[in-house]
């Protein structure tokens, strides 16, 4: 199992020092990487209501810094030098692909071959309008966008309704071969995507209830079922003999309050880590809430600290 650690690229921790402070720490303690999120732009009139709030209100403050990802994730390579990178995710739609083509191999290049993009088709229909980007095309241009991207890294011409080249050169290559593309979300399209297109799937899954084994198993048969309906996809279209990865996450979202801390609950860590791998997890985001809270860092660090100790080990195995 690999595990992703704490990582502040928005909220009231996201400044140069916290980050530099964060990557270098969380690589020492032993966590694989870090995670960051995707938005080009907040609406001080957002039409969109966030999908995973009862209420649709951003679960963090739109004043807050939110680094541009590549950029970030250049910064963090030059500042460690095993701790992996990861995009989660990054709406891909909304760029030029060419592009992002240069973007992944660059900093594949540079950074030694620890990055990876996990893309998704987002849920702010703004973002889209703000780029004159088709919202009910979302999907096949995000499709496009993945074949294109992999056609410039293999020097190939590409047609399709939304890009078209030539057989074009290509330096630098990635230094991953083939680089890995990972899919987000949890719909049938994106299992689908996954399956035909990705080289690993990261779903949010359904939330946890209140009886925490029952919420972790049941997302667990959720996985499951999704991975089933995945693979019957890969081998109909010949590719479930390559490598596949599975993400998810687990953690405490009330980290930050006073009454709660991960040792609070180390037997409830321990079985969740069980639980998501016997469903097929290959990678776990640990959950410590840095993006909402206003710190202190050490606090967040030292909740990090103690899951590399204490759950890590137990479970590295698996």
């Amino acid at each position: 199992m690999r595990f992703g650690g704490p990582f502040p690229y928005t909220g009231p921790l996201a400044d140069k020092d916290t980050i530099i402070r964060t990557a270098k720490a969380v690589e020492a303690m032993g966590f694989d990487h870090v995670w960051i999120g995707d938005h080009l732009i907040y609406p001080k009139e957002m039409k969109t209501p966030y999908p995973y709030t009862t209420d649709g209100k951003l679960p963090i403050a739109a004043t807050e810094n939110f680094f541009e990802m590549f950029t970030l994730l250049a910064f963090v390579a030059a500042h460690t030098s095993t701790l992996e990178l990861s995009t989660n995710i990054i709406i891909l739609a909304v760029r030029q692909p060419a592009v992002v083509a240069r973007q992944i191999a660059s900093l594949d290049a540079l950074s030694g071959g620890r990055f990876r993009m996990v893309v998704g088709i987002g849920w702010m229909e703004d973002e889209y309008e703000a780029v004159n980007v088709p919202w009910r095309e979302r999907g096949r241009i995000t499709d496009a966008s993945i074949e294109a991207i992999r056609a410039l890294f293999e020097e190939r011409a590409y047609a399709s309704p939304w890009f078209n080249f030539g057989a074009t050169h290509f330096y630098p290559k990635p230094a991953q071969d083939p680089f890995p593309i990972w899919i987000g979300g949890d719909s049938e399209a994106a299992i689908r995507r996954a399956a035909r297109l990705g080289d690993g799937w990261q779903p949010v899954g359904p939330a946890r209830d209140d009886g925490w084994q029952k919420g972790m198993r049941g997302r667990a048969t959720w996985l499951r079922e999704g991975m089933q309906k995945l693979n019957e996809e890969r081998a109909a279209v010949g590719r479930e003999a390559r490598p596949f990865a599975l993400l998810n996450s687990i953690g405490l979202l009330s980290t930050t309050q006073d009454v709660v801390t991960m040792s609070d609950r180390k037997d409830q860590l321990l079985e969740d880590v069980n639980i998501l791998a016997e469903a097929g997890c290959t990678h776990l985001n640990v959950l410590f809430n840095e993006l909402n809270s206003k710190g202190p860092i050490e606090r967040i660090l030292e909740e990090a600290q103690w899951f590399a100790e204490e759950i890590i080990p137990q479970t590295r195995h698996l």
